[in-house]
């Protein structure tokens, strides 16, 4: 990383800098923060995604500045390079968010209360539980931020859970969920049985390194879960983020139209959708003073 911000520092065709990682360990966070205030002078934006806040010399504040999502990371890029129009479509007002995930809530039965999250890219997992924290105190996974909430066995959920199905327990014998889908077709048929489940979340990632068709493969089996839960008299709303451009050879717009006529609901951002699954999980209820922070801290718009 040092490596890099001593390119892009050089580099004349660049002009602010974004540097994104999880929490760095304090000894790795020092080398970076003290190579961008004694050695850069280009605005930098750092995302240790959910880190705790660093100290800064009061006169680089306006330069290097930091922020805990990858949502806020890119709305502060845009912001400082003077990309307002695409900053207003990048995002969403908190009401119409909040609208959405009522109206996905809106039939849920009294027992379907969790947000379950089938995630192939580790860092948007990470991001999610990051947002859930503040908002639902118990939230399982098999990378938690909390080791006591630590799922004991990661093919089973429990209560509120996020599943990085990217990390080695998963992917050991077996091909990155990302390029091969199997192993969530086969979490999804499951999470679709329990009557408690509210909401699903999922990551599509586009890009050379995936499946040539990610939205395309999981199609059937988002299909036979939506048609599992209608047999038993319940719904179950699917909100998915699409990680990706019209650049890619998977071709953002066809992927998400793919997703928006099998009646999933689609969020620019991971950040948004972590949200809104938790409002529809909670059908709105809410602390709203917390909400409020949360939208400030992390989506910061």
């Amino acid at each position: 990383m040092l490596q890099c911000i001593e390119a892009l520092e050089q580099d004349p065709n660049t002009d602010t800098v974004l540097v994104v990682s999880k929490p760095p360990d304090d000894d790795v966070l020092g080398s970076i923060i003290g190579r961008l205030v004694e050695f850069t002078r280009k605005p930098y934006v750092t995302c240790f995604v959910g880190a705790k806040d660093y100290a800064l010399p009061s006169d680089v504040t306006r330069r290097l500045r930091q922020v805990k999502t990858l949502h806020a990371a890119v709305g502060e890029i845009m912001r400082i390079t003077n990309h307002n129009e695409q900053l207003a479509r990048f995002g969403v007002s908190k009401d119409e968010l909040w609208a959405l995930a009522a109206k996905a809530a809106d039939g849920l039965t009294g027992k379907q209360k969790y947000v379950r999250g089938l995630y192939t890219g580790g860092t948007l997992a990470y991001e999610t539980l990051v947002i859930l924290q503040p908002l639902i105190p118990d939230v399982y996974s098999n990378v938690s931020l909390d080791p006591k909430f630590k799922l004991p066995v990661a093919s089973r959920s429990t209560g509120d859970s996020i599943i990085d199905l990217g990390d080695q327990e998963f992917t050991r014998g077996r091909a990155h969920p990302m390029i091969d889908p199997t192993i969530r077709k086969i979490r999804l048929a499951d999470e679709a049985k329990d009557p408690e489940v509210a909401v699903i979340i999922m990551d599509f990632v586009l890009g050379y390194g995936s499946n040539k068709d990610p939205v395309g493969v999981m199609l059937g089996a988002i299909k036979d879960a939506v048609e599992t839960t209608r047999r038993d008299g319940r719904k179950l709303p699917i909100f998915a983020h699409v990680c990706g451009t019209e650049e890619d050879p998977q071709k953002l717009s066809e992927q998400t139209k793919m997703l928006h006529d099998a009646g999933v609901e689609t969020f620019q951002t991971n950040a948004l959708m972590a949200l809104a699954g938790a409002v529809a999980s909670r059908k709105g209820m809410l602390d709203s003073d917390i909400v409020d922070d949360v939208w400030k801290r992390m989506i910061g718009q």
